[in-house]
């Protein structure tokens, strides 16, 4: 299946020139006129690639690609900025506010559909060794904490909680607080969450069948405004701890759902951890 461009411009003659040009080349291709509209449609077709202008009536691209980075759905789609405005301060502001990169009109086709193909080349998934899991190279974008003891376990579930809570109190922002220890959860009961099923599920059937929808369905809210996912407490389901590739596609996909991720951990799952994300944090207590 050809990818899908959602082009967003209030110029309707853009919209048709550019979204003909990317048509001819095998692209599907969306079109909004207004930044509301590219929104709506963002969340409800999730496109491969969002080319968007600045200057909108009703929301500007900054504004609409500041709403874009702040939702789960859409935080890792590639955004190309294509605008009339030159100035390097605009760029800049582009940037800050998260799109993948910057292209200022008119410039040639040609020099459009190398853009396009770059970002969408960067941004495509990649297979694992084993040719089933699938994990997309732009998502990484969230602090991942893991919280290991040295000395068998004693205090990490308090400390991951606590930093957990602090982490959220300090910043106001999505915060997952994650029990990596299948057979070992202490953390459901700890916290009021009874019947804790989401690493299980996770951890459960086949690394492909470990995407980004399932993980974010097996998160439980707190009354604290953090996201758990929780492991069981049945002993004879540690020998799950050695689904390695679940883990590596779980770690993955949680790094794409919050601005931190805290995880209570134990040693066999510390290199997945740190091979999966570049923002990577080790506590060992």
């Amino acid at each position: 299946m050809s990818e899908k461009i959602l082009i967003v411009d209030d110029d309707v003659d853009t919209l048709k020139l550019v979204g003909l040009m990317l048509q001819r080349k095998g692209y599907q291709i969306s079109a909004a006129i207004n930044g509301s509209q590219g929104l709506k449609k963002a969340m409800m077709e999730r496109p491969d690639l969002i080319l968007l202008d600045v200057m909108m009536p009703d929301m500007d691209g900054y504004e609409l690609t500041r709403r874009l980075r702040k939702n789960p759905a859409t935080a890792s789609t590639p955004i190309l900025m294509f605008t009339a405005k030159t100035q390097l301060d605009d760029k800049v502001a582009g940037f800050e506010m998260g799109v993948d990169d910057y292209l200022t009109k008119p410039t040639h086709p040609t020099e459009l559909q190398m853009h396009v193909k770059a970002l969408l080349a960067r941004a495509h998934t990649v297979s694992k060794d084993n040719g089933d899991i699938k994990t997309d190279l732009h998502e990484h974008h969230g602090y991942v904490i893991g919280v290991l003891s040295a000395r068998g376990g004693l205090g990490v579930s308090a400390l991951a909680s606590n930093l957990a809570a602090g982490l959220f109190a300090k910043s106001q922002s999505n915060v997952i607080l994650a029990e990596l220890t299948p057979g070992q959860g202490t953390l459901g009961l700890d916290l009021g969450t009874p019947n804790p099923k989401g690493l299980l599920e996770i951890l459960r059937g086949s690394a492909a069948e470990v995407t980004r929808e399932k993980v974010q369905a097996s998160l439980v809210p707190h009354n604290s405004g953090i996201k758990l996912l929780l492991a069981s407490e049945n002993p004879r389901d540690v020998t799950l701890i050695s689904q390695v590739q679940n883990y590596e596609a779980l770690v993955t996909h949680l790094a794409t759902l919050a601005r931190f991720v805290v995880l209570d951990l134990v040693e066999s799952v510390c290199r997945i951890l740190c091979r999966n994300s570049s923002r990577c944090v080790m506590n060992a207590v």
